[in-house]
């Protein structure tokens, strides 16, 4: 079995680019900011600012690297039977929508039948059926913007969705979660007018130590699962490993 392997330095090279430039222009802005200051009060007022950007940031490039990586998958073409469960599923996602579709009518019925909807729900089941064994042949290719989906703001419980979208572990980041959750708080109440005082310099330190953590976290996550090819099914990583 011919199973090609991510390209370990180009994904690698393409994280570091990503990280790089966002983490300058945020280091830039924050000094520029900092070098200003004259006193405590008017740092935590510049930490309120920063605590906008330090937030796009960590959301930004959690959806770029694993984006990254998906599209990384994408590009082996692989079947379904040969990818690990929760990618299969993230692959068959419009299989799955097109079921869920509950006023969808079954073709032999729909003329003649057209309001019986526990015949259409049998239809929808049999059509489901017959298509299962279609299924792991299927190439995989994953809707990077659905697998990726922040939603309205990147919190803990979102970045596990991600995570499990994308196969990886969805416990990684249990230290992080509530620093992150406090931050995701903070920048709302901000951004929505709710808090006008300053963030204090021992707040604002914690914030960017979750967030450079959870990163590097990623980071190194994404890398390994590329590096031992993750993403395959127990039985083709066997195979893989057997050849």
């Amino acid at each position: 079995m011919n199973i090609r392997k991510l390209d370990i330095n180009e994904i690698a090279s393409q994280i570091e680019l990503e990280g790089s430039w966002r983490d300058t222009e945020y280091t830039q802005i924050r000094n520029a900011l900092y070098a200003q200051s004259t006193s405590e009060a008017q740092t935590e007022n510049f930490n309120k600012s920063l605590l906008l950007l330090l937030y796009s940031n960590y959301e930004g490039f959690c959806k770029s690297v694993f984006a990254i990586y998906i599209e990384g998958i994408n590009s082996l073409n692989l079947k379904c039977h040969q990818v690990n469960n929760p990618i299969r599923a993230s692959s068959l996602q419009s299989v799955f929508d097109a079921y869920d579709q509950l006023d969808r009518k079954g073709k032999i019925f729909k003329k003649s039948l057209p309001d019986d909807s526990n015949l259409h729900r049998l239809c929808r089941r049999t059509e489901f059926i017959d298509s299962l064994e279609n299924f792991n042949n299927i190439v995989v290719k994953l809707d990077v913007e659905k697998v990726t989906d922040v939603e309205s703001n990147l919190w803990p419980h979102v970045l596990k969705k991600i995570l499990y979208r994308s196969g990886l572990d969805t416990e990684a980041f249990q230290n992080e979660e509530g620093e992150l959750s406090r931050l995701v708080n903070r920048r709302n109440a901000i951004a929505h007018g709710a808090q006008r005082s300053g963030v204090s310099a021992i707040d604002f330190a914690n914030y960017e130590t979750a967030v450079h953590t959870t990163k590097e976290k990623i980071k190194n996550m994404i890398l390994n699962a590329a590096s031992i090819s993750e993403f395959l099914s127990a039985s083709t990583e066997q195979v893989v490993q057997g050849a």
